[in-house]
């Protein structure tokens, strides 16, 4: 289930992460590139998923790693691409929303565009499920055999109000993003 719109253009979407299911949610919405970890281009069909899908591969605690990944970011979004992060870092046992990490919205405050967060939750029966999360030490491929054999959920994203960039720092995007990430997921 969509709520909001997503904006058009060059606009850095901010989700919560929960799950490997987050990314074909947010597709549902528009198409958008997304920055993700360099294993994912390891992973047997994932990573073809990935490459065709446009992700920007980042090598975790490799600066100049971090450097291309901000280039690429602002090359999409300079070109009127949609790009979309995950500032939580990852994913990680539990349904609390971590601190949305500034140096990811880098690439917005230098090209001045619109930020976009985005609010994903699973509901089952009117309630939020989170049981099909990652567990403490669960593998992908744990989690993707366990998420399929469990009855269905009902993902939502909401496109939360969008806006822009220009003249802010980078700590103020997150902290604004992570915010109305909160306040959507708790209602």
């Amino acid at each position: 289930m969509i709520k909001g719109t997503p904006a058009s253009g060059p606009v850095l979407f901010a989700a919560n992460h929960m799950s490997w299911l987050d990314i074909p949610v947010l597709h549902s919405g528009c198409a958008m590139g997304f920055v993700g970890k360099a294993e994912i281009d390891e992973w047997p069909v994932f990573n073809y998923i990935a490459r065709v899908g446009g992700t920007i591969f980042h090598q975790r605690g490799c600066q100049d790693s971090a450097a291309d990944v901000m280039l690429a970011m602002e090359q999409r979004l300079g070109q009127g691409r949609a790009v979309a992060i995950f500032p939580e870092g990852g994913i990680k046992p539990g349904s609390s929303i971590r601190v949305f990490h500034a140096r990811m919205f880098k690439p917005a405050v230098e090209l001045g565009c619109l930020v976009q967060p985005a609010m994903i939750r699973y509901m089952r029966n009117g309630r939020r499920d989170d049981d099909f999360l990652f567990r403490p030490g669960e593998s992908m491929l744990k989690n993707f055999v366990r998420v399929l054999a469990r009855p269905g959920v009902t993902a939502e994203v909401h496109y939360l109000p969008a806006f822009s960039a220009v003249d802010k720092p980078r700590r103020e995007l997150a902290e604004a993003s992570r915010a109305a990430v909160i306040s959507s997921y708790e209602s």
